[in-house]
């Protein structure tokens, strides 16, 4: 990455968000050869990389970095990541007043132990520091969840709602289905209309499952199984309403090394159009919805050099040629 590099056996998490001024930014976390997580942006209005001021300090190698573009408020961007004791750390960006870093905890804001706020709170997490995690947040961080993979492999949930009059975390009914994950399985979830689904590889399979929780429900049930995937392939989801209903992407590389698009229209799921060839195993993938009169997807990943390219579909469902983003080794 012009700016900075990552220290090997990495997380990397990417975002692709509009600032205050209507000008797109696709930034990166990493952690750099200091093991301080950092951040770099490619500025599409001056096509250059910039350094970014997030800098929680040294964390350990390989630790997960998860990150969200926030639409709506005066919140632009969440990271959440997990420290050597297991807990989940997090920091926000905004335009106003930048990385709400400077007076936390180990410069990142502690999810447990400390905070004023119940909703600051969370209970250390067991299994490795290097499992995965994703988060979804709504109603302005009233409504929290936390999805993580446990030290057997089962995939669980810590919920925060002030809707139930709960003044801490609990964990979710989600850890019923008793779902075991593949050993380098990744996972991603989604909230749409009040509807959280999950994507995961099958642990004995290797096929894309879903998991969903419709609203109003109190309880999970399994979905629709997509596709096989490599082994430790990544996942990536989107979604947004339309006048036909929900519309849901599904992101991952098939078995072929292939990466794929599988999309949900409401109704039923099918294959999509995109497919960029074959890329690295295990490849990070990001997909964004950028809202510019139309949808307009955009799904990032790392080729074989190491660059990030980047590829959008337009209004006419037609998916343009892959470009680089910026001008040469990303990280």
């Amino acid at each position: 990455m012009d700016g900075g590099k990552a220290v090997k056996g990495s997380s990397i998490a990417a975002v692709y968000w509009a600032g205050a001024n209507g000008q797109y930014h696709f930034s990166i976390f990493y952690q750099d050869p200091k093991l301080r997580l950092r951040e770099n942006s490619w500025d599409y209005s001056k096509n250059i990389w910039v350094s970014g001021d997030f800098n929680p300090g040294v964390q350990l190698r390989g630790t997960p970095i998860f990150a969200e573009a926030v639409h709506g408020g005066d919140v632009q961007l969440n990271v959440m990541w997990r420290d050597a004791h297991g807990r989940a750390m997090s920091g926000s960006w905004s335009t106003l007043s930048g990385w709400d870093l400077s007076n936390r905890p180990i410069n990142g804001t502690e999810i447990i132990d400390g905070p004023a706020s119940p909703r600051d709170r969370l209970p250390r997490f067991t299994g490795s520091v290097d499992h995965p995690l994703t988060s979804l947040s709504w109603e302005n961080g009233k409504e929290m969840r936390i999805y993580y993979i446990d030290s057997n492999r089962t995939l669980q949930e810590y919920a925060y709602s002030e809707k139930k009059r709960r003044d801490c975390w609990y964990y979710g009914k989600l850890s019923k289905l008793k779902i075991i994950l593949s050993p380098n399985s990744a996972f991603a979830a989604i909230r749409l209309n009040d509807e959280i689904r999950i994507y995961y590889q099958n642990g004995s399979l290797g096929i894309l499952q879903e998991v969903c929780k419709p609203p109003l429900a109190n309880s999970w049930a399994k979905g629709a199984h997509l596709a096989e995937a490599a082994e430790s392939s990544k996942i990536a989801v989107i979604g947004w309403t339309n006048d036909d209903g929900n519309q849901i992407r599904v992101y991952y590389q098939d078995t072929h090394l292939c990466l794929q698009e599988y999309c949900y229209n409401n109704v039923s799921w099918t294959k999509g159009a995109f497919n960029p060839g074959p890329q690295p195993l295990s490849t990070p993938i990001f997909a964004e919805v950028a809202h510019i009169g139309y949808p307009a997807i955009q799904v990032s990943w790392k080729n074989a050099n190491g660059q990030f390219v980047s590829s959008r579909c337009d209004k006419h469902s037609q998916w343009d040629t892959p470009t680089t983003i910026g001008n040469g080794d990303s990280n």
